[in-house]
């Protein structure tokens, strides 16, 4: 994403230029001319078309992209997350023992 802002000018004056340099053959009045003028205008703004897609629309599509999965992972980590209980509830028949257990005496 980072890459349309470095590269942000260049794109921009290049797809300006190819623009400004298809605008006189749109601009023809010609009967030569009459054959390209579709296809000149088709280029042209189809080039300022996906030059706003490339540069707007794409990165914006990735940033609410990036904050539905977030919310969406945030949402679905607090619904299956198990219910949290009381201590008293919990009761292993051998925790006392375990907790008691001199470990190093086991050890040595």
């Amino acid at each position: 994403m980072d890459s349309g802002c470095y590269r942000f000018r260049a794109i921009i004056l290049t797809s300006l230029t190819t623009f400004v340099g298809l605008v006189p053959i749109i601009l023809e009045r010609s009967l030569q001319a009459q054959i390209v003028i579709p296809m000149a205008t088709s280029l042209a703004f189809g080039i300022l078309f996906s030059t706003v897609v490339t540069l707007i629309l794409v990165p914006l599509l990735y940033i609410i992209l990036d904050d539905v999965s977030r919310s969406s992972s945030r949402f679905f980590n607090w619904w299956w997350q198990p219910k949290k209980t009381n201590d008293e509830d919990v009761k292993h028949p051998d925790f006392e023992q375990a907790v008691t257990t001199d470990y190093k005496k086991d050890y040595l």
